[in-house]
């Protein structure tokens, strides 16, 4: 048998929590021309494979997801990034 304390605790008086007092900063960086063209081009390498991806699963139609070659269009683009970009790319043209 188990023995408990002598006695229950007395709950605490109640108390609201104040509102967030840190301040949110939106701003814009100032790009150089370079900056820009970076950009670009860095944020076109995940849209180009995900249009292809797409494409490809257009092309193998209506079929049971067993049947929808996930596997081997996520192992494909692993081959040009991240695995989890490529599983994030697979999923969309799934979903779409």
């Amino acid at each position: 048998m188990r023995k408990w304390k002598s006695a229950l605790r007395a709950p605490a008086e109640p108390f609201t929590v104040p509102a967030p007092s840190g301040a949110r900063i939106r701003d814009r960086l100032p790009l150089s021309a370079r900056d820009v063209e970076v950009l670009l081009i860095v944020g076109g390498h995940p849209g180009r494979h995900a249009r292809a991806d797409l494409a490809e699963r257009v092309r193998i139609g209506i079929v049971p997801p067993r049947e929808n070659r996930r596997a081997d269009r996520k192992r494909a683009l692993t081959r040009v990034s991240s695995s989890r970009w490529a599983g994030a790319i697979t999923r969309a043209s799934e979903d779409q």
